[in-house]
């Protein structure tokens, strides 16, 4: 029988070392209860601070090692954006990987939840990916345009879902073989948001989508947002994937747009 591996994929980036958080991200995957046979974890690193440059950071990669996670570390030549930071990571995955999770470089995860994660995705073999939930430490902190219902109830069972947070999301392997990374990429920008909200579009257009409230983390909530994502960003989604998403799944997706949807097929 095939081993369950798991590959988890960090982008990250700091400008300042006051910043610095990937290394309680680390360590939160340090202490994760993991149902997989082997785990492994791959850093691209586009900051100023090179995140290696942590003494914190290298004495949790020493930690990870020693509970037999591999974890391999690329410092980017060029920023590109977080869509191509997430694609170049993905090109890391060795082929015999059956399990990839995105997780963000400023989540505290708790221990049970790629538990939670991959049990849903056992108990529901047709789904293509299923995501957690992202708790912001600072209660005040809110999204300006946030269509994301999985952080609503916690207690809740898992529900469908159209679109993911690649904060803190897992897939089966086969599923991202649907995603088209030269549309993800077109979001290039540094800063701009959006590229998971694409990625998982276009998986969720052939196989379901799942929110896992109970799978939780928390995040380090911070002070200068690094990524911006708004209603502006959404129209550009309906633009870049008409030709590759059904109206209807869009539709279910983004309700808010629903008149630009129509608009935009009818066209087509």
């Amino acid at each position: 029988m095939k081993k369950d591996t798991l590959s988890i994929l960090i982008p990250t980036h700091c400008d300042n070392h006051d910043r610095l958080t990937i290394g309680y991200s680390l360590a939160s995957l340090a202490f994760q209860i993991y149902p997989f046979q082997q785990v492994s974890i791959v850093i691209r690193d586009e900051g100023l601070v090179p995140a290696i440059e942590s003494s914190s950071v290298r004495l949790t990669m020493t930690l990870l090692a020693e509970k037999g996670i591999k974890v391999f570390y690329h410092r980017a030549t060029k920023r590109a954006g977080v869509a191509n930071a997430r694609k170049e990571l993905y090109e890391c995955v060795p082929p015999e990987t059956n399990w990839v999770a995105f997780v963000d470089d400023d989540l505290l995860i708790e221990p049970q939840c790629f538990g939670a994660l991959y049990e849903t995705l056992m108990n529901n073999a047709d789904a293509g990916f299923a995501q957690g939930s992202k708790i912001e430490l600072d209660a005040k902190r809110t999204y300006l345009n946030d269509i994301n219902k999985v952080n609503e109830n916690l207690d809740s069972e898992p529900f469908p879902i159209y679109f993911g947070d690649a904060a803190l999301i897992l897939f089966p392997r086969a599923a991202l073989d649907l995603v088209d990374w030269q549309l993800v990429t077109l979001f290039e920008q540094e800063g701009l948001a959006g590229e998971d909200v694409a990625m998982t579009l276009l998986i969720a257009d052939k196989q379901p989508g799942i929110g896992v409230p109970r799978a939780r983390a928390w995040h380090l909530s911070p002070t200068v947002e690094r990524w911006h994502w708004e209603t502006s960003s959404d129209l550009l989604q309906i633009q870049i994937l008409k030709n590759s998403i059904s109206k209807q799944t869009m539709l279910e997706a983004m309700p808010h747009l629903s008149n630009e949807i129509e608009k935009l097929y009818l066209k087509q």
